[in-house]
């Protein structure tokens, strides 16, 4: 037998041309070389992008492939998806396998696959995704306009396996390693790879390819997307730079601060501690002139002198604070389990003897345990609860509840009283240094217990807050990491 030419003969495709009915030349390999503009009519799509598809692509149901044991004369199938009787005539032509059709019904069967492909092709452009068909090896053959309009090769480049000198370098090694694994399991192909498009740059790209399988499970062919993923990876790769300059400085910031938080404590307590000698001899010489002097200083003098006094002793608390609260950046934690319901009942008793001629009512709820430094806990529950003592001193009766909220591994630690309250407009000036929303004729103290509070707490990785309202009470909340 002769060998059968590469393309239709002229007169052949004039043939196919002069008739009205649908008809399409099928070569060796089962692949469609023609189709008649009536097909294109029938099938309701340009009769050019037929050309390379398989048989069984444009006619559902219908394989035409040399040595499958198809011979001319009629043919019938049914269709996979409508499940509809067709019958068609397979005549040789001038070697060629030509087919022809006429049924209504399939007909309008076809036009609504056709039309379906068309409006899925309109999608698959719109969304920057390329459909391509392989052999079950994983060559592409006849046309793949989507292929070719993505890298910008033509036929002869893509066909075989020239579609893979399109991948990069760096992806074709794991690209061909993901291939054979879905070709030997017959599953889906899914891989990412960069791809080199018409404009010679290289594009991120999502893989995805589904077996078509015969009845017998061996791969007819593959069907496959390319979806473009550039914007989506470049989009991360910058959010993942803000993130690294993001915690760059976040790091820097915290570095700073806790050099300068250092360099402070580090000044209170040398500046604190040269204080003391002088304001020790103030007090002293007072003391020393009272004594000597006392007789011959009339009431106004004594009254003066009993000033200096008093403002020498005050200051020498607000040393012996500052000292104190500078030290608490220096001790190492000591951590461990720290229940919260022993340690409050221990303030308790400590502050009782301040309160014993009072009426106070205490409402203490069940307390968890904490992670911590107890001494340091300790001392900032003493604070707080000794504020709320000093703060409900005017009332009849002293109201104070304490409780506590757990929420993902952290505990929230909060003290209520029914005291004189403050202006929530300057309630983050409660836990500075030497801040009082009060005078001190009012209520006696130094300003530095809700600080030392505000130190204990952020030192073990949490942090303090409180709300009030002026002659309404106020609460205290101490956020700090469960056990």
């Amino acid at each position: 037998m002769s060998a059968r030419p590469a393309v239709p003969p002229p007169p052949l495709v004039t043939l196919s041309e002069a008739t009205d009915t649908p008809m399409l030349l099928i070569g060796r390999d089962g692949h469609v070389w023609h189709a008649n503009a009536a097909a294109g009519r029938a099938l309701v799509t340009d009769p050019q992008t037929l050309h390379g598809r398989p048989l069984h692509r444009v006619l559902p149901g219908l394989d035409l492939v040399e040595g499958a044991g198809v011979v001319p004369g009629p043919v019938s199938w049914t269709d996979p998806v409508g499940g509809a009787s067709v019958n068609a005539t397979v005549v040789q032509l001038d070697g060629w396998s030509a087919v022809t059709w006429r049924d209504s019904a399939y007909d309008t069967l076809l036009a609504a696959t056709w039309a379906s492909e068309a409006r899925y092709r309109a999608l698959t452009e719109a969304t920057r995704q390329y459909v391509w068909t392989n052999s079950p090896e994983g060559e592409m053959r006849g046309e793949q306009p989507g292929w070719a309009a993505l890298t910008g090769q033509s036929p002869a480049e893509y066909q075989g396996f020239g579609w893979s000198d399109r991948v990069h370098p760096d992806d074709r090694d794991h690209a061909v390693r993901a291939w054979n694994d879905a070709v030997a399991r017959r599953d889906r192909y899914e891989v990412e790879q960069r791809v080199q498009v018409g404009d010679g740059t290289y594009r991120h790209f999502l893989v995805c390819g589904v077996p078509l399988l015969h009845d017998d499970g061996r791969i007819r062919e593959w069907v496959g997307l390319h979806s473009d993923v550039t914007e989506l990876r470049r989009a991360e790769q910058e959010l993942r730079r803000w993130n690294e300059d993001l915690d760059r400085r976040v790091a820097d910031s915290t570095r700073a601060l806790r050099e300068a938080n250092a360099e402070l404590d580090a000044f209170s307590y040398s500046v604190s501690h040269d204080l003391r000698a002088p304001v020790r001899h103030v007090l002293g010489f007072t003391q020393l002139l009272r004594r000597r002097a006392q007789d011959k200083l009339d009431p106004a003098e004594q009254t003066l002198l009993g000033r200096v006094e008093t403002a020498a002793q005050h200051m020498g608390s607000l040393i012996d604070g500052l000292l104190s609260f500078a030290k608490l950046s220096q001790a190492p934690l000591k951590t461990a389990e720290v229940p919260l319901d022993q340690l409050v009942d221990e303030v308790r008793t400590a502050l009782h003897p301040e309160h014993e001629d009072r009426d106070v009512e205490w409402q203490v709820a069940p307390l968890p345990a904490v992670r911590g430094d107890r001494q340091l806990l300790k001392f900032a529950l003493i604070n707080v609860l000794s504020n709320a003592l000093k703060y409900t001193s005017t009332r009849n009766v002293a109201r104070i509840e304490v409780g506590a909220t757990q929420h993902d591994g952290a505990v929230t630690l909060w003290v209520r009283d029914n005291g004189v309250g403050f202006d929530e407009r300057y309630a983050d000036q409660l836990f500075r240094v030497f801040q009082r929303l009060h005078h001190a004729d009012e209520f006696e103290g130094l300003g530095i217990g809700l600080a030392t509070v505000a130190r204990i707490v952020t030192r073990h990785g949490g942090r303090v807050w409180a709300e009030g309202a002026v002659d309404r009470g106020a609460t205290f909340y101490l956020g700090l990491p469960g056990a």
